[in-house]
């Protein structure tokens, strides 16, 4: 049997070792959203100004963006619940 203290800090490393990763996925869908954003932005932009083609990237950014935001907020959740109070 393992000793009780010993279990808890393997517990402890192992709940760390998670917020680490789930600290870089936060950081990259904060990145990927405001690269979405600005891309969003700027074929807006240059829609209005010169082709259709750029309407077509639009949406499609703007359903990147939202599915960014959802990811985040799910990852958020996840670091919530692994967050000692």
């Amino acid at each position: 049997m393992q000793e009780p203290i010993q279990f808890y800090k393997e517990e402890i490393n192992s709940l760390n070792t998670i917020l680490i990763g789930l600290k870089k996925q936060l950081l990259t869908t904060r990145i990927l959203r405001l690269l979405a954003f600005l891309t969003i932005a700027l074929s807006a932009y240059v829609g209005f100004t010169k082709d259709n083609l750029f309407f077509i990237l639009t949406g499609l950014g703007v359903i990147t963006f939202g599915v960014l935001i959802t990811k985040h907020l799910q990852l958020k959740q996840k670091k919530v619940l692994l967050m000692p109070n």
